[in-house]
């Protein structure tokens, strides 16, 4: 069986001028790495120069799975799922092999599940010399994203609840790298500048997160990677200009002679806008950005 595979695998291999991928994918503990090392014992038997490659060796380590879990899905502390795979990592790494010489060897990434982390770089298999082939193994290998229409209702309670016009996982698979989740989200409900503009209220974190979740996920779904997805979410606070129910409700950081007088502010008011409030802190700690004023505050009108 390893000779028909190989055979297969190696048909026109001399004429080209990259190593030759190939993945091999099944589920775990089927056997795919010892596959793996027999095909690239057998290649170089017949003197084709290969290697094998785990996707399991460019897992992110146990510290940045942990802050995707904090910052995107509690499912990324662990391994396996995708978004746990350093994909960056992986493609530099296939580069690398393409031009490994003495001069500028490749470097192979080697994961330890002991520790549940990669090890250093110093302690990564070097490679002097291109190889002609590369076996790439991993139980993932080449599954592709859903298509569009087995999208249409929503997979879970969270989709149902949270994205009932699939708005955010629209933004998602879409290609936009800089997503803005909020355009001027008050920071607390006293601080809109009309009854109708968004606000975060006691509780909204986990909903916040949960949109935040399914977008990050459809993005990866459809694309690969999210390392290079930005997703914004520009918090404000209305100030002197405050009207959360419509009449004038002016909140300030400061004394201004003018502008006081212009919106009716009085005396007593000045130490009612707080930037480090929890409902600010509700929106940071599920992975937003927050849009910063002059002194990395909440924009103060």
């Amino acid at each position: 069986m390893v000779a028909d595979i190989l055979s297969h695998m190696l048909e026109g291999i001399d004429g080209s001028s990259r190593p030759r991928l190939v993945g091999l994918s099944a589920l775990q503990g089927s056997g795919k790495s010892t596959l793996a090392a027999q095909l690239v014992a057998a290649a170089k038997e017949r003197g084709v120069a290969a290697l094998t490659l785990s996707l399991d060796d460019v897992y992110f380590g146990r510290r940045r799975r942990q802050a995707l879990a904090r910052e995107v899905h509690p499912l990324l502390a662990v391994r396996t799922v995708p978004g746990t795979h350093d994909i960056a990592l992986l493609e530099r790494t296939l580069d690398a092999l393409g031009s490994a010489c003495r001069a500028a060897p490749a470097r192979i990434p080697r994961f330890d599940k002991g520790i549940d982390t990669r090890l250093p770089p110093s302690r990564w298999r070097r490679v002097h010399e291109a190889p002609q082939l590369i076996v790439l193994e991993g139980w993932c290998i080449g599954v592709t994203a859903e298509d569009d229409s087995a999208l249409l209702e929503p997979v879970n309670a969270l989709e149902r609840e949270h994205d009932p016009d699939r708005r955010w996982r629209r933004f998602g698979e879409s290609g936009a790298k800089l997503i803005w989740g909020g355009e001027a989200v008050a920071v607390e409900p006293d601080a809109r500048a009309n009854p109708h503009q968004l606000a975060i209220v006691d509780g909204a974190g986990p909903a916040l997160a949960a949109l935040r979740t399914t977008l990050v996920e459809a993005h990866a779904a459809a694309h690969g990677r999210t390392d290079d997805l930005l997703v914004g979410l520009q918090l404000t606070h209305s100030g002197r200009w405050s009207r959360p129910e419509g009449d004038p409700a002016p909140r300030t950081a400061f004394a201004h002679p003018i502008l006081d007088e212009r919106v009716g502010a009085t005396e007593g008011q000045g130490d009612a806008v707080r930037a480090d409030g929890p409902a600010l802190g509700a929106g940071g700690e599920h992975g937003f950005g927050r849009q910063p004023g002059r002194h990395g505050q909440p924009k103060q009108r």
